[in-house]
């Protein structure tokens, strides 16, 4: 057998294993790997000169712009082959100029109306479109005015005009929405925001800054069929003029927020004023449970808009004009709730004054607190907050041991719950109060003020003092022990509402314990704060 015949053999082999899927030899495979190298080197190097002439054309192009922006100053050569001008061509040339300036004011004045219009329009555009950013006039420092052969001093003033008076409107605007509530949730359940058959959230106390949720059921026939058909509390602040139209269409931008709110708490610092004139005077006043107003005119007001009630008082109302809002926090509240309605369904004042407070606004409380519990007062603080736009607070006072009753209207004492929760809303309300300075207030007089100072409602001749939490008199004043509605075993309860004068600052050296002796009781008359609405 000779090589020749030997490699023939071996080649068909080799042809025979590659058609069965055999690899190809080594030699192949370094042919392959060659001519892959190659075709790579081909095709980068064609990407890399496209890439060098895309830019080079690119830099050319931006300096021909550049140098095509530049104004060409003709040199003046002082040669002597220099063309003389003769008379007659400066006089046609003077005659041409004349002209030309003629029709150049003409154009200026029609460039001006045109531009001054053109901004004009541009200006209501941008009004339209609400920039909430400021508009700066001409620019500071860029040259603005300089670029623009068409600034003079009219148009930069109508545009000075314009930009104040869109400062103006947005002012306006932002003051409109001041006033309207932020809070765009609901107040009390309805059919708007709850639909049958499905889960009714509730939110829980929040757990390393997270609010977590948990199910009130899902929304059952009964609860759907006695709900209302929309938000009763906020249609309360629809305008009147807006009144038909925000209801069928729920628009926001007709709701406004109240002037005055007075929350009324149960605080036995009740007893020491008579309030009840200027707790009448507010807009809205909203009241805690069972805190009643029967026998307690003078003290506490004589109306009720809205009443907050927990499961303890379920349904309870003292008259008919106030709306009550019950708390529903647990699967079993709701749905006794829901049967109290079912159960009142034919009395006019449960249908339409009665309302389940909705996890809208439970979450809203929620999130202003940590792990503390949110208690009735804070929800009627928030409440009174989001419906007006000043807020005073009566019967808040959290040191209440040894000085006056837990309630005005009874002599209960707190349980370690009930204490525990106010020392926590005690502080939540300080804080609440000291954010809000200036349109959240204390009602009564100097429990805000912590230094010997003229009060501002009090009676004359009674100050603040730092040794008490009521006013004091002032030295040549007195005031009753007692005062003649408060119950005999009252502690440290005064009539810190009204001071008589003694004439002499001996007889009478004011203070926290300038009590008015029998006689000037009897002599003497007790001159009352003047109330100014």
């Amino acid at each position: 057998m000779s090589f020749s015949t030997f490699i023939k053999i071996i080649q068909r082999r080799q042809n025979r294993l590659i058609k069965m899927g055999a690899p190809p030899p080594k030699r192949e495979y370094r042919r392959r790997r060659h001519r892959a190298k190659f075709l790579l080197c081909c095709f980068s190097f064609l990407l890399f000169s496209l890439l060098c002439a895309f830019l080079s054309s690119s830099s050319s192009s931006l300096s021909s712009s550049f140098r095509g922006n530049k104004v060409a100053t003709p040199a003046i050569e002082n040669d002597d082959d220099e063309v003389d001008y003769n008379n007659n061509a400066q006089q046609h040339e003077q005659h041409e100029q004349q002209n030309d300036d003629d029709n150049d004011d003409d154009n200026e004045k029609e460039e001006e109306e045109h531009n001054t219009s053109i901004l004009l329009n541009n200006n209501n555009i941008h009004h339209q479109k609400r920039n909430n950013n400021k508009h700066r006039i001409g620019g500071s420092g860029t040259g603005a005015s300089k670029q623009l052969g068409f600034m003079n001093e009219n148009l930069v003033s109508k545009l000075k005009e314009l930009g104040e008076k869109r400062q103006l409107e947005e002012e306006e605007e932002e003051e409109e929405d001041s006033k309207k509530p932020s809070f765009k949730g609901s107040f009390v359940m309805n059919k708007r925001r709850r639909k049958m058959n499905e889960e009714i959230p509730f939110p829980r106390k929040k757990l390393r800054d997270t609010l977590q949720h948990y199910s009130l059921g899902k929304a059952k026939r009964d609860l759907i069929r006695v709900i209302p058909e929309e938000d009763e509390v906020r249609l309360t602040l629809l305008t009147r003029s807006n009144r038909k139209s925000s209801s069928s269409n729920n628009n926001n931008n007709s709701f406004r927020k109240k002037n005055v709110c007075a929350v009324i708490g149960n605080g036995g610092t009740l007893l020491a004023y008579d309030l009840g004139e200027e707790i009448d005077s507010a807009d809205v006043i909203i009241r805690l449970n069972a805190g009643p107003i029967k026998g307690f005119e003078k003290k506490v007001g004589s109306r009720t808009d809205y009443r907050l009630v927990n499961r303890l008082h379920m349904g309870f109302r003292e008259t008919k004009e106030e709306m009550v809002l019950q708390h529903c926090t647990t699967p079993d509240a709701l749905d006794e709730w829901t049967r109290f309605k079912v159960k009142h369904e034919d009395d006019i004042n449960v249908k339409k004054k009665l309302f389940a407070i909705d996890p809208d606004f439970h979450e809203l409380a929620i999130s202003y607190t940590d792990k503390g519990v949110v208690s009735n007062g804070f929800y009627g603080l928030l409440l009174a907050t989001e419906l007006c736009d000043q807020v005073k607070v009566y019967g808040f006072f959290r040191k209440w041991k040894g000085n006056v009753y837990y309630h005005y209207y009874n002599g209960e004492a707190p349980n370690e719950g009930q204490s525990f929760r106010d020392d926590k809303e005690g502080d939540r309300l300080e804080m609440w109060l000291k954010e809000r300075h200036a349109t959240h207030k204390m009602g009564e007089p100097c429990l805000q003020q912590e230094s010997d100072e003229e009060c501002k409602n009090c009676a004359p001749g009674l100050v603040c003092a730092k040794t008490a939490w009521h006013p004091v008199p002032k030295p040549g004043y007195c005031y009753d022990e007692k005062h003649p509605e408060t119950p005999a075993n009252a502690k440290g309860l005064p009539r810190a509402n009204c001071a008589r004068k003694c004439g002499n600052s001996d007889i009478c050296p004011g203070g926290k314990r300038g009590f008015c002796s029998k006689s000037l009781v009897e002599t003497s008359e007790c001159v009352f704060s003047s109330f100014v609405r």
